[in-house]
């Protein structure tokens, strides 16, 4: 499908959530699939998934929405146990959530193919969907994602006695009396785009979402989910790699670049962009990560129509 890029659109400042989030039924739970722009044009559509224990994607890509502003139709999709949506006992393993997904999209009335812009952990999930549904994903591009090769190197999952502990004693209020565990800790507030009122919200999902069933299941199963991955191959995708500086990654910078160039030596297909910048680096530098995606998806465009 041709991209038809609006390169005269600018960003949109003060971004309401109001009209733009669906509720769809998904296995017996309510998912909220936020659909920015007209899902019907044939606009690049941006799929935002975010990483592991994100207390409310929505508000975490809000920045970073606001910035592209009305070029594209921008979908943030807000799996079970995030954000606004449900959560549930269901498992987490990596075909689950996929056909959780694209059923969520479906239902939601957006249909593909799409961009998908994966954080950290959903790196996974775009790589495994561009895979097994190459007609599904023109491309990807990863904000600072995570690849199977990171959880091969790394054990980067803390013991489940610890988030199940973390789980409940946030569930209690508890960590409202440690600094380094609230709400205004998380990337989407520190980095200063939200209005007070958002912020209430954003602290509300935080101690109602922070390590509770789902996102606890998800984190314990990513080891087994990166082999899955892995053993499936790498797609044959035009990628955009965004790069953090490593930090809140769990490895330093010089691996955390070493595992995304030897990932993009691997993929064979992949253009990678640094940004001095820690691992949420769509909520820290939004107008820079912004302006690299809209250079990949001009470029992608003039390829398209030679």
């Amino acid at each position: 499908m041709r991209m038809h890029l609006n390169y005269e659109s600018e960003a949109v400042k003060g971004l309401s959530f109001e009209g733009h989030t669906r509720f769809v039924q998904v296995n017996n739970k309510r998912l909220n699939v936020a659909v920015f722009g007209d899902a019907r044009d044939s606009a690049p559509k941006l799929v935002f998934l975010s990483g592991a224990g994100t207390a409310s994607p929505l508000y975490d890509f809000k920045a970073l929405i606001e910035e592209l502003g009305d070029r594209f139709c921008s979908i943030v999709l807000e799996k079970s146990g995030y954000g606004f949506s449900d959560g549930s006992r269901d498992s987490r393993d990596i075909d689950t959530m996929l056909g959780e997904t694209r059923a969520a999209l479906a239902a939601a009335g957006v249909d593909g193919p799409y961009v998908l812009l994966p954080h950290s952990m959903s790196g996974l999930e775009a790589l495994y969907w561009a895979k097994r549904y190459p007609s599904e994903v023109e491309a990807i591009i990863g904000l600072d994602m995570a690849m199977p090769e990171a959880y091969e190197t790394r054990n980067l999952v803390p013991p489940a006695a610890a988030t199940a502990l973390l789980g409940a004693l946030c569930r209690l209020g508890l960590p409202r009396l440690l600094p380094a565990l609230t709400a205004d800790q998380s990337p989407a507030i520190k980095a200063g785009h939200l209005t007070n009122a958002e912020k209430k919200t954003y602290r509300a999902l935080f101690y109602k979402n922070f390590m509770g069933s789902d996102i606890r299941c998800e984190i314990n199963t990513v080891t087994a989910n990166a082999k899955t991955v892995a053993a499936a191959g790498l797609p044959n995708v035009k990628m955009l790699q965004l790069v953090s500086n490593g930090h809140g990654t769990g490895f330093s910078k010089q691996e955390w670049h070493h595992l995304q160039e030897s990932f993009q030596h691997q993929q064979g297909n992949s253009q990678i962009q640094y940004f001095e910048a820690p691992h949420y680096l769509h909520d820290y530098v939004p107008k820079a990560i912004s302006t690299a995606i809209i250079s990949f998806l001009s470029q992608l465009e003039r390829e398209q129509l030679r």
